[in-house]
């Protein structure tokens, strides 16, 4: 089931959403709000299953479910792997929503990954 480009459009940054990927359908993204009005790609940070291997890597922010974040497992934000994606062609649904302590984790994250000043 596709959403329509309205319904995109009012997705944020701390959104969790499922897009249709191969391999990893469940995605959280970050963009620059400027850049994406121009350009349909999207950054996003890719959201797999929990393991004790992946838990220990720094660039990588343990999420636990619940109803907000509409996770149904303990899962990982995987800030090493992020990638550029049409949101136009591969956004199926938004799933829930991070607190902005998860959100504040997962830019950390970032600025180790990017190497990047706080």
């Amino acid at each position: 089931m596709r959403r329509s480009h309205r319904e995109i459009g009012k997705k944020r940054r701390e959104d969790v959403v499922f897009y249709d990927l191969e391999l990893i359908i469940g995605l959280l993204f970050k963009h620059h709000f400027l850049y994406h009005k121009r350009v349909p790609v999207i950054q996003v940070v890719p959201v797999t299953a929990w393991s004790e291997k992946k838990a220990a890597i720094t660039t990588n922010v343990k999420m636990h479910p619940s109803k907000s974040n509409g996770l149904s497992k303990k899962s990982i934000a995987d800030c090493l792997q992020t990638r550029p994606i049409d949101h136009r062609q591969r956004l199926v649904k938004i799933r829930g929503r991070l607190s902005s302590a998860k959100m504040e984790a997962i830019d950390q994250a970032l600025k180790i990954v990017f190497d990047l000043d706080s």
